[in-house]
C-alpha cells in the first residue's frame, strides 16, 4: 500500500505537472492516518538473518519515499535517509554528474546494497546500466529515477526492457523529463511518476517569440500607415476634383496617369512587404528551432516524489535456503546478502561454481617450436613453480567491473588463482570493503591502498607504480607479469597466447613488451589469430612486462606530485628507446567497461566497442621465429615486394568509393601507433593491407617509378589532398 504525491509547491505553474502511477492492488481502503511504522536506529545487514525471534518486527510494512529534481535526489527508508544525490551547473559541463541513478534495497534489511549512476544523457550510457539491471537478484526493490538529463540517448533496447518489467510511461519519456519508478525484480511495479517538460506552457519561449515577432509587427504597421497616407492623398484629389470640376476635365489625362503610377507604386510596395515579409518569416522560423533546441537542455520537468509503504519481507524468504551453511558458503551468502549485480554468483537456484584448484596448464607448453628448445623450457612456464609469471589485476571502486574481469579469467585455460594478485586503489576503510570481499571469495591474492589526491591522472600514474612494484614483490623469482586492468575481458586461450610468447620477450632485447591488444583491428577484419606482429606501440589493456624492463622504467617513474599519464609516458622514446612490442592480429582482450576515469560511453562506442577478439580456442601461433628485427623487416620486405600495389584515387582506401567507412578505416585516428618503421600492417574483411608512409618510411624505397602516391600530406590544408 502506498501514495504518490506530487510535489506542487516547488514546481513553476508555466511548466505543469503530469503524474502516471501505479497503484497497488492490496489495501487500497486502508486509512493512511492510521498508519504505524517504526524507525529503526540503524540496519545492520550482519545480524539481519541471525535473529530470528523478531520475525513480527521484520514483517511490519516500510514506508520508502523518493524525490528526485533537476538538482537532487533523495531516498528515504522510515524516515530515514539512506541516499542522497545533488549536483549544481559546474556538475553539468563537466558531466560528472546526472543521468539515471540505479539504487538497489534488501527486500528484509531495506539497506542500500547497490547504487550507481548512469550517463544515459550520451551514446551507449546504457549498456551498462542495462547489465547491472540484468543481475539483480529476484525480490530486491529496485529503484530507478532521472535526475537532471536521463533521457538523451537511451536506448530502444533499454526502453523495451524497462517497458517489459511494467513501466507504462518509459515509452514517452524524452529530453529534459523527470522520472522515478520502484518495482521488485522479477514481481510488479510499486510506484511510477513523470513530470513532463510542457513547452507551450513555458514564458521562455513566448518571450523569445515576441522579441522575434517585433520587426514583422513593425514592417506591418509601416506598411498600414504608408497605405493611409495614400489612402488620404487620393480623398483629397477627389474632394479637390468636386470642387474644380471643369479644370480636374482638363487633367483626366495627367490624372489618369497620376492614377496609374499611385497603382503602379502600390503594388511595388506590396511586393517589397511580401519579400520582406517572407524573409522575416524564415528568419522566424530558424530561431525558434533553435530557441526550441536549447530549451530542451534548459527546461526541465518538475520535481517528482514517490511516497508508498512496502511490505516488508521476512529475512527467511530472502535467503538461498539451498546453500550449504559452512565453508565458503556461508561467507558467500554474507557477501549476497550485502551487495547486488552479481549474476550468478548470487543466483539462488543456479549459483556458479568458484574456482577451487587452478585449470589445467595451457597445453603448449613443453611443445617443441622452430626456435631453440631453451626458450621454451620450464624456467620460463606461465605454471611451473619455478619462475613462474603472475598475473596483476589493476582495480578501483568498481567491484562489479572486477567481478566479470575475475569471473571469466579463472575459467579459461592456465588460470591459477595463487599466481593472480589483485591490486585496488581508494577508500580502504570503506570504498574498497566490497571489493575486497569479492576478491576473497575468489581466493586470490589481495592489496590494496590510497594513492591519495584528486586529480585523477596523478592519482593513476601513482597507482600503477604501486601496482608494478607489488606484484614484483609478492613474486620475487618471477621473470615476467601480466598486467591485466579490471575492465577487460579475456579470451580462452589468453593464457596460451602469452605461454608461447613470453620466451621472446625474456630472450630479445629489442622487445619492450607484449601487448593482448591490437588499436588496428576490428570485428570485420577477419584476422588471422595465429599470427603475431611487431608494433612500435605499447598498446596495453592485458600486456606482458620483463623483470628487467621493470627495473628500468620503474626508476625514472613520474614523480608523486608530478602530472603524467602512465601509459602515455611509457610510450616516450627515451624510454621505449627504439624497442618493440609484439601484438596479435586478433585481439586476445576486449574492453567491456563503457565508462571510465578517461573514458566516456560516446567515446567507447566510437573506438572500442567494435574491436576483433578471439574466439577459437587452442591457438598455435605460427611465424615466430620471424618475429626477430632482421627477420621480420626481411619478411615483411618479401611481402610487400609480392603485393599488389593500389594506384590512384578510386583505391585510396581512405575515399567512401573504396571502403564506406568514416574516420578512414574506423580504426584509432586520434594519433599514430600500430606501426613498424611506419608500416602499418593490417587486415579488411580478410585481406591483407600494407599502408606505407612515403618517403619517412625505410620500406618506401620497394616504391616503383610506375606507382604513384595516393595520398600526400599538405601542410597548407586541414585535410590530405589526393595525388593525381
Amino acid at each position: 500500500m502506498f501514495t504518490v504525491i506530487p510535489n506542487y509547491s516547488d514546481v513553476p505553474r508555466t511548466q505543469g505537472v503530469q503524474m502516471s502511477v501505479r497503484t497497488s492492488d492490496e489495501k487500497l481502503n486502508k486509512d493512511e492516518d492510521n498508519m504505524k511504522y517504526e524507525e529503526e536506529d540503524k540496519f545492520k545487514d550482519e545480524n539481519a538473518y541471525k535473529d530470528e525471534s523478531k520475525d513480527e518486527e521484520e514483517e511490519r510494512d516500510v514506508r520508502l519515499e523518493v524525490e528526485v529534481g533537476k538538482w537532487f535526489l533523495n531516498i528515504t527508508v522510515d524516515g530515514q535517509k539512506v541516499m542522497q544525490k545533488t549536483m549544481n551547473h559546474s556538475d553539468v559541463g563537466r558531466m560528472r554528474k546526472g543521468g539515471l541513478y540505479l539504487t538497489v534495497l534488501h527486500p528484509s534489511t531495506f539497506i542500500v546494497m547497490h547504487t550507481s549512476r548512469h550517463r544515459t544523457f550520451e551514446m551507449s550510457g546504457d549498456m551498462e546500466l542495462l547489465r547491472v539491471l540484468k543481475g539483480v537478484q529476484p525480490g530486491r526493490i529496485v529503484v530507478l529515477a532521472a535526475m537532471n538529463e536521463g533521457f538523451q540517448q537511451l536506448s530502444d533496447l533499454t526502453i523495451s526492457w524497462l517497458f517489459n518489467i511494467g513501466s507504462l510511461a518509459i515509452p514517452d519519456m524524452t529530453t529534459g523529463d523527470r522520472w522515478a519508478c520502484v518495482w521488485t525484480q522479477g514481481g510488479r511495479v510499486w510506484a511510477e511518476g513523470t513530470s513532463w517538460v510542457d513547452f507551450t506552457q513555458n514564458k521562455n519561449i513566448y518571450t523569445t517569440y515576441n522579441k522575434d515577432n517585433i520587426e514583422k509587427k513593425q514592417i506591418k504597421k509601416d506598411y498600414n500607415e504608408e497605405k493611409q497616407i495614400k489612402k488620404d492623398k487620393i480623398e483629397e484629389k477627389q474632394i479637390k476634383k468636386d470642387y474644380n470640376e471643369e479644370k480636374q476635365i482638363k487633367k483626366d489625362y495627367n490624372e489618369e496617369k497620376q492614377i496609374k503610377k499611385d497603382y503602379n507604386e502600390e503594388k511595388q510596395i506590396k511586393k517589397g512587404y511580401t519579400e520582406k515579409n517572407n524573409i522575416n518569416n524564415n528568419k522566424y522560423s530558424k530561431n525558434i528551432n533553435t530557441v526550441l533546441d536549447h530549451l530542451k537542455f534548459v527546461i526541465q520537468g518538475g520535481p517528482v516524489r514517490l511516497s508508498l509503504v512496502l511490505p516488508r519481507v521476512a529475512v527467511r524468504a530472502s535467503e538461498c535456503v539451498e546453500w550449504p551453511k559452512w565453508g565458503v558458503w556461508a561467507a558467500r551468502r554474507r557477501f549476497c546478502d550485502r551487495y547486488e549485480g552479481y549474476w550468478y554468483l548470487c543466483s539462488c537456484t543456479n549459483p556458479e561454481v568458484l574456482p577451487s584448484v587452478p585449470h589445467s596448464p595451457p597445453p603448449h607448453e613443453g611443445q617443441p617450436h622452430s626456435l631453440k628448445q631453451s626458450l621454451l623450457s620450464p624456467h620460463y612456464s606461465l605454471t611451473k613453480s619455478e619462475g613462474r609469471i603472475p598475473t596483476v589485476v589493476v582495480a578501483s571502486q568498481r567491484p562489479l567491473c572486477l567481478y566479470w574481469c575475475l569471473r571469466r579469467l579463472m575459467g579459461v585455460v592456465g588460470s591459477d588463482p595463487r599466481l593472480t594478485l589483485v591490486v585496488a586503489d581508494g577508500d580502504t576503510e570503506s570504498g574498497l570493503r566490497e571489493v575486497r570481499e569479492l576478491v576473497n571469495l575468489f581466493g586470490i591474492k589481495y592489496v590494496d591502498h590510497d594513492s591519495g589526491g584528486r586529480e585523477v591522472t596523478k592519482r593513476i600514474t601513482r597507482h600503477y607504480r604501486f601496482v608494478l612494484d607489488t606484484v614484483f614483490i609478492t613474486f620475487p623469482t618471477a621473470p615476467a607479469a601480466i598486467i591485466l586492468e579490471e575492465d577487460l575481458y579475456v579470451s580462452g586461450d589468453f593464457y596460451r597466447y602469452f605461454s608461447q610468447i613470453a620466451p621472446l620477450l625474456l630472450n630479445d632485447p629489442t622487445l619492450y613488451c607484449v601487448s593482448a591488444w591490437n588499436d588496428l583491428s576490428r570485428q570485420n577484419s577477419r584476422g588471422d589469430p595465429a599470427v603475431v606482429m611487431r608494433s612500435q606501440t605499447m598498446a596495453g589493456l592485458g600486456w606482458m612486462l620483463s623483470r628487467e624492463v621493470y627495473q628500468e622504467v620503474i626508476q625514472k617513474w613520474p614523480a608523486w606530485d608530478k602530472f603524467a599519464d602512465w601509459d602515455m609516458w611509457l610510450r616516450l622514446p627515451e624510454l621505449q628507446r627504439g624497442r618493440e612490442c609484439l601484438v596479435p592480429e586478433v585481439s586476445r582482450t576486449f574492453h567491456f567497461g563503457s565508462t571510465g576515469a578517461h573514458l566516456t560511453a560516446h567515446f567507447y562506442a566510437k573506438y572500442y566497442s567494435h574491436a576483433s577478439f578471439n574466439v577459437q580456442p587452442d591457438v598455435d601461433l605460427k611465424g615466430l621465429d620471424m618475429l626477430g628485427p632482421e627477420s621480420y623487416d626481411v619478411y615483411l620486405r618479401g611481402v610487400v615486394a609480392k603485393a599488389a600495389h593500389m594506384d590512384g584515387a578510386n583505391a585510396n582506401p581512405c575515399s567512401t568509393s573504396f571502403l564506406p567507412r568514416n574516420s578512414c578505416l574506423g580504426l584509432w585516428n586520434l594519433d599514430v601507433r600500430g606501426h613498424h618503421r611506419l608500416l602499418w600492417r593490417l587486415k579488411w574483411k580478410g585481406t591483407p593491407l600494407l599502408i606505407i608512409a612515403y618517403p619517412a618510411s625505410p620500406f618506401s624505397t620497394l616504391k616503383t617509378k610506375e606507382v604513384n602516391v595516393m595520398v600526400r600530406y599538405n601542410p597548407n590544408k586541414s585535410s590530405a589532398s589526393i595525388s593525381p
